[in-house]
């Protein structure tokens, strides 16, 4: 992550309405919550452990 990653993810939690962070499981459950349009993915600890 460069700090330009950095600086637009921190702004994604100073604004009006809250960051909601969808948990993705693998590949395909993160494509399709980008494709849903979020503006940022959380992963799964026990999911990337799995992997």
């Amino acid at each position: 992550m460069n700090r330009n990653d950095y600086d637009y993810f921190k702004s994604l939690h100073d604004q009006e309405n809250p960051l909601m962070l969808y948990n993705c499981w693998d590949v395909a459950s993160a494509n399709a919550i980008e494709k849903a349009g979020s503006k940022a993915i959380a992963t799964s600890s026990f999911a990337m452990a799995d992997a």
